[in-house]
């Protein structure tokens, strides 16, 4: 795990460039003078916990990519953005079957938010179970045909 604060300090001015937002901004939300900023991108002081949580929602990224630089529990995160665990990103086939909204996702090697994820999720497995219910129905019709 990686938490050398100017590691840290790069991924947050990352997940800012990222999300297109200000220095100044971020020290509005956060309710802290700009220096300050400076000092977390620069790697001389860390944002307190609520800060980081603060940084991730702002920008879309994990607090844990925030301090480690890596995804914990978050396949569906790997998945969406194309860094499998074995490296493999999902192939031009399978980017048919992505939503065009994840495509861009993938595309772009932007992180989800976890609310995100679990929505994806979730929708994901709508769309299974819809499948599922139209394959039963067709199989039904078909052995009532025969």
């Amino acid at each position: 795990m990686n938490t050398d604060k100017r590691e840290i300090g790069r991924r947050i001015k990352q997940a800012l460039d990222s999300a297109k937002i200000t220095q100044r901004t971020l020290a509005e939300k956060l309710g802290v003078v700009e220096p300050t900023i400076t000092g977390y991108i620069q790697g001389r002081t860390e944002p307190s916990g609520t800060g980081f949580a603060t940084i991730a929602e702002l920008t879309g990224v994990t607090t844990d990519w925030l301090i480690t630089g890596k995804e914990y529990g978050t396949e569906i995160s790997a998945m969406v953005t194309g860094e499998a665990p074995d490296g493999v990103g999902p192939t031009d086939e399978e980017m048919k079957d992505i939503p065009a909204a994840f495509q861009e996702v993938i595309r772009e090697g932007k992180k989800l938010p976890l609310a995100k994820q679990y929505r994806f999720a979730a929708d994901a497995l709508e769309k299974i179970a819809e499948y599922e219910a139209e394959e039963i129905k067709k199989r039904e019709r078909e052995e009532r045909e025969d």
